[in-house]
């Protein structure tokens, strides 16, 4: 008969697995949409003042494809969620909280990258569902 700690400890074994494969596709959901409109996220990058833009996509298309798939093959995954960690709070203040500003519905996109952008520590796909949505919101704004 197994006893309750086992049970326990294969539960979290599961869940820390699904965890990293939900959090790794949001991070290589994000780098394949890149590589597959690079003009276009090029585009977007200069319209937000990113520096090196055409350089910029593809470090970001790099960080978020390999950094997902280390995630999702558990390669060293406490570095690597370090790593995407500073990079959603980097990429959150310095590129999408501006887009956000820009968008439509900016006041509600910023408050929202805020919130969520403090909280990256402990949840870092609710961070970049929130970063993504904004992002998605002020692309399809006119005059962004």
């Amino acid at each position: 008969m197994q006893g309750e700690g086992d049970v326990m400890e294969r539960t979290h074994d599961y869940l820390l697995a699904l965890g990293r494969v939900l959090m790794s596709g949001l991070f290589v959901w994000g780098g394949y949409g890149k590589l597959m409109a690079a003009s276009a996220t090029t585009q977007s990058f200069t319209e937000v003042g990113v520096p090196l833009p055409g350089l910029m996509v593809w470090v970001a298309t790099l960080v978020e494809l390999v950094g997902g798939i280390m995630l999702l093959v558990g390669f060293k995954t406490q570095w690597v969620a370090g790593v995407l960690a500073i990079w959603t709070l980097i990429t959150g203040f310095a590129v999408h909280l501006v887009a956000g500003v820009s968008a439509a519905d900016g006041k509600r996109c910023s408050a929202t990258l805020r919130r969520s952008e403090i909280r990256v520590a402990v949840a870092v796909p609710r961070t970049t569902a929130s970063i993504h949505r904004c992002a998605s919101a002020a692309s399809r704004s006119p005059g962004v």
